[in-house]
């Protein structure tokens, strides 16, 4: 009987520390799953900030991609329309310049719009103007701003190849041949100054000796001082198809936004 006894008491004690044992074991596990749950509530907190930083960013980048393709745009749009005054305006000159050539080897056409061709001759001159201005913001703020990769290439080709290698032509080949041209039209034809109603002066050509055109070497010379023209003609029309071109890309972008 005290036996017996004795392995109840020894089984209670035993049960004891089982319960204690399995609570303990409950009560880390409790404590381990909290733990991690807070640890999955401060990685989950954190993502989701990210997340929020980085569509804020992106929305940032994106409004600043379309401000400066609206400016770029808006610029090119101007430049657009004055390249193609420029071009009907350089195209009548190389009219004039052909009728000159004619009426030089062909005696038998007629001379009487001479002084008018002659006039455009001596009046035509082009300075290079284009805003470069939104590009080098968008050159200096990183081409990579640009997402749709065909603006950015043609963006690069227009403003980096084109427009610097047009403006290399006039300055460096166009203009040289305009001086040539005046000093040469001062040597064969008598230039009369006159006053204009708003005060100012002006000059025009006077054809004292029309044989001069078949006859005197210089007006050869100054026929020739007109071979850039066609290829001023050939680099604008590139500019301006160019151009054309990457205003209707851009056009498409912007009303996506």
């Amino acid at each position: 009987m005290a036996s017996f006894s004795m392995i109840s008491f020894f089984r209670k004690i035993r049960q004891k520390q089982l319960q204690n044992t399995i609570g303990a074991e409950n009560r880390v596990g409790r404590y381990f799953a909290y733990a991690l749950g807070e640890i999955l509530l401060v990685v989950i907190g954190i993502l989701i900030a990210l997340q929020i930083n980085t569509s804020n960013e992106a929305r940032k980048s994106r409004a600043y991609e379309l401000t400066m393709l609206r400016e770029v745009n808006e610029a090119m749009k101007v430049d657009y329309q004055n390249m193609s005054t420029v071009l009907l305006y350089l195209q009548r000159i190389q009219r004039s310049f052909y009728a000159l050539t004619v009426m030089k080897n062909d005696r038998s056409v007629s001379t009487d719009s001479l002084d008018f061709h002659l006039e455009n001759v001596r009046e035509y001159g082009y300075v290079f103007s284009i805003n470069t201005s939104p590009y080098e913001g968008i050159k200096s703020g990183g081409l990579d701003k640009i997402s749709n990769p065909e603006i950015r290439n043609e963006l690069s080709y227009l403003f980096g190849y084109l427009l610097p290698m047009s403006e290399s032509w006039i300055n460096e080949v166009l203009r040289v041949e305009l001086f040539n041209r005046n000093e040469l039209i001062d040597g064969l034809f008598y230039i009369e100054s006159f006053p204009r109603d708003d005060n100012s002066v002006s000059s025009r050509v006077v054809i004292e000796d029309q044989s001069v055109i078949y006859t005197h070497p210089d007006f050869e010379k100054l026929i020739r001082t007109g071979w850039p023209l066609p290829g001023t003609v050939k680099r604008l029309t590139a500019i301006r198809e160019r151009m054309q071109g990457l205003i209707r890309l851009i056009d498409t972008e912007l009303m996506k936004s």
